[in-house]
């Protein structure tokens, strides 16, 4: 998807893992045989279940999604074009829970894919179905929807899933009302249906994250790319989400890894099993490895 340039074709790994099951975490602290008293003046300490799906905010009805959980990974799209690929790296990093400060790994990933298109003046642009070929690609499974409606969404985002819609953005910026094609791609986080009001994470603008935008307004904007959303099929650390990806998008290390940590020396085409019980001993390291002449190669993208 180009900003400012029309979208063509509008109308077409790392998960976390399950809880480890540490022995004797469930007896840290030692049974002090009193309940704590309540501070006077305070309200008693109410037992609130997590809330499904990574959804923080849903006050009384009238908030759906995390705006607030998500705005951690908004940051500004470094160039004209690149709407697409900062929108999903947002994504990714909400279910992966590995920050993206920027959308140059996805934008290599979909210059590898072909999944750019690249205009007469020179900008790059990326529809729906290639937004939704890169979204997959690192792991998220989700679904191309067209024609819904705002409730549709509001459904969505009570569920904890993530939503990508594609808009107008002369209108959501400037309050321009036209008749052009979407041109831009922005992370749907939040609606106050009770202020009637959009919460969005836009990479287009340096006031994107968390911006607001009157629900009209984004209704309309969002009309002219035919009401298209990509809908992620999941919340972020649901049970039945997959547990590991086929082809990672970014190898994934810890930043301060201990040098005791790693093989000792590259094990040959005859230890195997060697190499595969260390990776299973070590889950905190993602590496995708090539046996080839003999030798395992740590791949990056």
């Amino acid at each position: 998807m180009t900003d400012h340039d029309d979208w063509t074709d509008a109308l077409q790994p790392f998960l976390p893992e399950a809880p480890l099951d540490l022995p004797g975490v469930d007896n840290l602290l030692p049974d002090i045989g009193f309940d704590l008293p309540e501070p006077e003046g305070m309200l008693p300490f109410f037992d609130t279940p997590a809330p499904v799906g990574g959804v923080a905010l849903v006050n009384g009805g009238q908030l759906v999604g995390d705006p607030v959980g998500d705005a951690e990974h908004w940051f500004n799209q470094a160039a004209n074009g690149y709407c697409v690929p900062s929108s999903i790296a947002q994504i990714v990093s909400e279910y992966t829970g590995v920050h993206h400060a920027d959308e140059s790994a996805f934008v290599a990933r979909a210059n590898a894919l072909n999944l750019f298109t690249v205009g007469p003046d020179g900008v790059p642009s990326m529809g729906v179905d290639g937004a939704h070929a890169l979204l997959e690609d690192a792991g998220v499974p989700a679904s191309i929807e067209v024609g819904i409606g705002v409730d549709t969404l509001v459904g969505y985002l009570a569920e904890g899933r993530r939503v990508m819609l594609a808009v107008d953005s002369d209108e959501i910026w400037y309050g321009t009302e036209d008749q052009a094609a979407a041109d831009h791609a922005v992370v749907l986080t939040g609606i106050d249906t009770a202020r009637g009001v959009a919460i969005l994470s836009d990479p287009g603008t340096p006031g994107g994250n968390m911006m607001e935008v009157p629900l009209d307004v984004l209704t309309d904007a969002w009309a002219d790319g035919g009401n298209t959303a990509l809908v992620c099929d999941q919340p972020p650390g649901a049970p039945d989400f997959p547990a590991a990806l086929d082809e990672p998008l970014i190898d994934i290390v810890p930043a301060m890894m201990p040098a005791h940590a790693l093989p000792s020396a590259v094990p040959g085409a005859g230890q195997v099993e060697t190499v595969v019980s260390w990776l299973v001993e070590r889950p905190y390291v993602v590496l995708p490895v090539l046996l080839a002449g003999g030798a395992v190669l740590a791949r990056r993208l």
